[in-house]
């Protein structure tokens, strides 16, 4: 029951902010969120810790912001997106609901860079390559939720970033070293 998600396929899912790869689940039988405030999800009556969230190969814990409203991943900083819902492999360990395995954008000379702007934040996607052995991807996301303070008196105590880059290195053909940065802040 293995899912491949498209970027076009999360884009056109209608959103308050940005579009957010977890909202798009919820569109897939099988799959409920705890409330409608939240990208917490939960697959066949399981809880959301139940679910096991890859990036790049690495687990990520937690890829929520301000109790769950909002992702942690920027859309166009992620290439593929596999998702399955039950029968996968003992490689995935103990978990019971689904696995969400998502691999990040793979440098290029002619790199699509964008900046999106909305009513919650921005989030920028860069990246290139320098000759045919050092490439690099990076993405930014923030949100605007303290910007009303400062105009209108109203004290929103939360904010978040994230911050990722991926370097590729590839010393001889067929053969690459891949380092990854992973920082997000909730405030």
């Amino acid at each position: 029951s293995a899912r491949r998600l498209k970027q076009y396929d999360i884009k056109t899912i209608p959103a308050i902010g940005s579009p957010d790869i977890f909202r798009t689940l919820q569109t897939i039988p099988g799959v409920s969120f705890t409330n409608e405030a939240s990208s917490q999800f939960n697959v066949r009556g399981g809880n959301p810790d139940q679910n096991l969230v890859l990036l790049d190969g690495a687990v990520v814990y937690y890829p929520f912001h301000v109790f769950g409203f909002s992702s942690m991943f920027n859309v166009d900083y992620v290439d593929n997106m596999y998702f399955s819902l039950g029968g996968f492999s003992a490689q995935y360990g103990n978990r019971l609901s689904s696995v969400l395995s998502m691999q990040s954008k793979i440098p290029q000379k002619k790199f699509p860079h964008r900046i999106n702007l909305n009513i919650i934040g921005a989030d920028i996607t860069t990246g290139g390559k320098l000759g045919n052995k050092f490439g690099w991807v990076y993405s930014g996301k923030t949100s605007f939720l303290k910007l009303p303070n400062s105009i209108t008196f109203f004290d929103f105590p939360y904010d978040y970033y994230d911050s990722t880059l991926k370097l590729e290195f590839t010393p001889v053909e067929n053969h690459t070293l891949e380092i990854m940065s992973l920082r997000t802040n909730d405030e």
